[in-house]
């Protein structure tokens, strides 16, 4: 609990606030506001304070003609904010890879030529996938799927899916690079909806000619 006049500044702070607070920033902390520029105009606000987060519940009493007093009473969810953050972390993220023009680089290959090549993309493929902790499943021919959790995804987009670079890197005996089209599907509710996105997704890449992520 936390009390303070209608300026901010702080009059009083329970036994508790005393212990969940670090010593150097009680000594600093004069005015409620430095808990939330705002926390004097809402009856309820989500705040981060000393490294945790809190809910502060406010109450105004008018204690003279001349002043009021407002109440704060200070929750505190860090536990709840980061289980729901491991929540969205962990939410499932699939994804859909597609060697795009898979029969443009393997027409006319002997048959150990398109196994040597085939086996390259897959462990290519493989490496990047388990880098990430996900589950990579080989699909027909050119096709793969691939799942993995929310949290890998900032840092595919931030790398932009760079295991198309790798792909397109590659030598093949028809001299043509093999390209990959890559669709995923995020942030939709469940497994069946994020699949029905990330093939959403694929569409969309290739219907752009390819070689990217959607």
């Amino acid at each position: 609990i936390v009390i303070s006049d209608e300026r901010g500044i702080i009059l009083w702070y329970n036994e508790a606030f005393i212990e969940s607070t670090s010593e150097s920033t009680l000594l600093t902390l004069h005015n409620a506001k430095q808990l939330h520029k705002e926390i004097l105009d809402h009856r309820v606000t989500d705040l981060t304070f000393d490294g945790k987060f809190y809910s502060a519940y406010m109450d105004c009493y008018q204690f003279s003609e001349q002043g009021e007093m407002f109440i704060f009473y200070l929750f505190d969810t860090t536990d709840h904010h980061h289980l729901k953050r491991e929540y969205n972390l962990s939410r499932p993220v699939v994804a859909h890879l597609m060697v795009d023009n898979y029969d443009e680089i393997f027409t006319g290959l002997k048959e150990t030529e398109r196994s040597n090549l085939m086996a390259l993309i897959d462990e290519a493929i493989d490496q990047w996938a388990q880098a990430s902790g996900g589950i990579l499943c080989h699909g027909e021919r050119e096709r793969y799927l691939f799942v993995f959790e929310n949290r890998a995804l900032a840092e595919f987009e931030r790398t932009r899916f760079d295991i198309m670079d790798k792909i397109r890197a590659m030598q093949t005996p028809s001299k043509l690079s093999p390209t990959l089209a890559i669709g995923v599907g995020a942030d939709t509710g469940s497994f069946a909806k994020a699949e029905e996105a990330a093939r959403s997704a694929l569409d969309m890449a290739l219907s752009r000619g390819g070689d990217q992520a959607a």
